[in-house]
């Protein structure tokens, strides 16, 4: 597919974000009695959002249509 903008850093930002959702998803997932298990993920998941927020207003803000394929 060709795009009018280098979606190269875009690309990069969503599989970063797809693994850190893995990586909050696994911790999240283990069951045992270490509440810091319990805190990793929540924080990891706080951190997730911020991420994905300043995402998603920078794709909304900065790149718009301009983003659309050719």
């Amino acid at each position: 597919m060709e795009y009018k903008l280098d979606m190269s850093m875009m690309f990069a930002m969503h599989d970063a974000l797809r693994r850190e959702l893995v990586q909050v998803t696994r911790i999240a997932a283990l069951r045992d009695d270490d509440p810091g298990q319990l805190l990793r993920a929540a924080l990891g998941w706080e951190l997730f959002k911020k991420f994905l927020l300043v995402h998603h207003t920078t794709e909304a803000t900065y790149c718009g249509r301009r983003c659309g394929t050719v």
